[in-house]
């Protein structure tokens, strides 16, 4: 549902001239979207994880262009975008999907302030987060006690993504929550189409797009 919910977002803005996917993992969006030929997908990742892919996917060409970034999310990652070739003065969308869990507060809060000063003209930013109850599951005790007993940081979950965004300098545009008509598709249940958005300490995935330069 995620996924789909932000493959419609980013073929909706047909005004976006580049795309840059934070953590791209195993993305194929290159691929399998009908995106104009001339928009440049940035993937950004570590090099390992192109290795892989690319072995995948290496009789397949992508629909647009497509480049690889290996970088490092929890550190200085602007460099190698810019080195790629990633254009401020082009219109942009940003998507975060299935990253932000795996940072610490500090980084994901880094990467929304950095993302938002690359951007000079239109620029749009998707991201998915946990709200905080799942750090409460059951299933979910033996990471918490392993990281507390380490002294590492606990994975990153907000009940507050619109306050998240605009601290980041995006000014929020929408929050969904999964199960509501935007992003339910037939497959969830259903949660109010008038949920305001308000904080909600469950496990619920928000998703949530800010804009700048609109």
């Amino acid at each position: 549902m995620r996924t789909r919910f932000f493959d419609d977002l980013l073929t909706a803005a047909t005004w976006a001239e580049q795309v840059v996917l934070l953590g791209a993992g195993m993305d194929t969006r290159a691929y399998r979207l009908n995106l104009p030929p001339d928009t440049v997908v940035f993937e950004l990742d570590h090099p390992d994880i192109f290795t892989a892919k690319n072995a995948v996917l290496k009789d397949v060409n992508p629909r647009c262009q497509r480049r690889e970034v290996s970088a490092d999310l929890g550190g200085r990652w602007e460099p190698a975008l810019e080195d790629a070739g990633f254009d401020k003065a082009r219109r942009t969308v940003w998507l975060a999907e299935g990253l932000f869990f795996y940072l610490i507060e500090d980084a994901v809060r880094g990467l929304l302030r950095s993302s938002a000063r690359l951007c000079r003209v239109r620029a749009l930013f998707g991201a998915d987060v946990f709200g905080t109850g799942l750090l409460r599951l059951p299933s979910m005790q033996p990471l918490i006690e392993h990281r507390r007993g380490s002294n590492h940081p606990l994975p990153f979950c907000t009940d507050r993504p619109g306050e998240l965004l605009a601290a980041g300098g995006w000014r929020t545009d929408t929050v969904v929550r999964l199960g509501q008509p935007q992003a339910n598709f037939g497959r969830l249940p259903e949660v109010p189409a008038d949920w305001d958005g308000r904080p909600d300490p469950t496990m619920g995935t928000h998703l949530a797009v800010g804009f700048r330069h609109d």
